[in-house]
């Protein structure tokens, strides 16, 4: 296993247990979010994308979206409370 695709794993195991582990905080969430996004960016760019990975890609697609839902939902809860 090549150095990046063993942090991207660490990554995506440490966001996933920051979501089932740690309260909700949006500036946790919006880190978490950006170091799946960067990891991925960075194992793309430098090792390039393996067919091995490929469950460790969809772990971490899965978080980003999970991820993007919690930063989005309270914006639209708190508009849909104010009309």
């Amino acid at each position: 296993m090549r150095g990046l695709e063993v942090i991207v794993i660490i990554v995506v195991l440490a966001a996933a247990a920051g979501i089932l582990f740690m309260k909700r905080d949006r500036r946790l969430n919006i880190g978490l979010l950006l170091s799946v996004i960067l990891v991925m960016t960075l194992h793309g760019a430098i090792d390039h994308y393996r067919i091995q990975m490929v469950p460790a890609y969809a772990a971490a697609l899965g978080l980003g979206i999970v991820l993007l839902l919690r930063l989005i939902k309270p914006s639209f809860m708190s508009i849909m409370s104010q009309e």
